[in-house]
């Protein structure tokens, strides 16, 4: 009897080891691994005008929606890999280190060319660089399959439930936004940053950006000056010919600049109503500028230039945007 039982048992074994061998043979063959995303011109320098273009074969494949395979070198590790996605130029630079450019006319980008409307490569002494260009603002997701890359594309709002775009002028502008960017941790919201990513973008290249991206909202930091020197405090700014029932330009521009002021413990002076010329006349969606204190004021000019008091600053801008994105519901 005891024989018997050691028989099944074993028996029992096989029968269910091997299918669960095979299987994790197939997926361990399958791995994939998530690849992050850099910020714009972290290579772009590498990618040199005078480097030769070499125009990518593309396949499409119809069964594949918003999909495409990049071709890779066999063994490719995540870190080899940098993906760029430069929004303005709607264009997506990927840097393949190690890879060279031997057997490239043998290889093919395949899937859904839709939001495709053209590849070339670059070889560089020591990588070889694809250029996807785009046509449209599309968010990407990237995993390495064996050897070779897939990446989904789609709309911003495909991927994410709130869309936020935040510039400003200066350098105060651009740490606050690199900051902000640092800070947001809730997975359905994407924040475009320009002056962070170092693009130090016109008004009318933003304003391309937010409708190319169906932003919900915009923020304009901003520095004051005033004759006083004693004047001090944060200010909100508005168009005060925009307005929707949910959540109006007053009402982004309140929630904005209470927050900041309590996260850095200073006041909030007043809501401003935008002149003529100020971009925020010229956005069609629940749009803010906050200022967030006086240059002309010494102690203000100070605060301004510490790492921590700019992060309070994020802090409150982020709150004020979790309290529209909230109230629209």
């Amino acid at each position: 009897m005891e024989r018997k039982n050691l028989i099944y048992t074993f028996i029992l074994w096989v029968a269910l080891g091997i299918p669960t061998f095979v299987l994790s043979v197939v997926v361990a063959s399958r791995k994939t691994v998530v690849i992050a995303e850099t910020a714009p011109n972290s290579i772009s320098e590498t990618a040199a005008e005078e480097l030769e273009k070499h125009d990518m074969r593309l396949s499409t494949d119809p069964n594949m929606d918003n999909e495409i395979y990049i071709p890779l070198f066999k063994g490719v590790k995540a870190e080899n890999v940098t993906i760029e996605n430069h929004y303005f130029e709607k264009t997506i630079l990927i840097y393949v280190k190690g890879m060279n450019g031997e057997s490239m006319e043998e290889k093919r980008i395949t899937g859904d060319l839709s939001g495709i409307s053209d590849a070339y490569y670059k070889v560089t002494d020591e990588a070889l660089i694809y250029t996807l260009y785009t046509g449209d603002v599309f968010e990407v997701e990237t995993s390495l399959e064996d050897d070779r890359m897939l990446l989904r594309y789609g709309a911003p709002h495909d991927m994410f439930d709130f869309v936020l775009v935040c510039a400003g002028d200066g350098e105060v502008a651009a740490n606050v936004e690199k900051k902000l960017l640092a800070i947001s941790k809730d997975e359905s919201i994407r924040i475009y940053c320009p002056d962070a990513d170092g693009e130090n973008a016109t008004d009318d290249r933003i304003l391309e950006l937010i409708n190319g991206t169906g932003a919900d909202a915009f923020v304009d930091i901003r520095t004051l000056a005033d004759p006083d020197t004693g004047k001090y405090g944060m200010v909100g700014f508005y168009n005060e010919s925009f307005f929707i029932p949910y959540f109006s330009n007053v009402d982004l521009a309140d929630a904005v600049t209470r927050n900041v002021a309590v996260e850095c413990s200073n006041r909030a002076l007043n809501l401003n109503a935008a002149e003529e010329g100020d971009i925020l006349k010229k956005v069609e969606i629940p749009a803010a500028g906050i200022g967030v204190g006086f240059l002309s004021n010494s102690d203000e000019a100070e605060l301004l230039q510490q790492d921590a008091y700019l992060e309070k600053i994020a802090v409150g801008i982020y709150k004020g945007i979790l309290e529209m994105k909230d109230g629209r519901k």
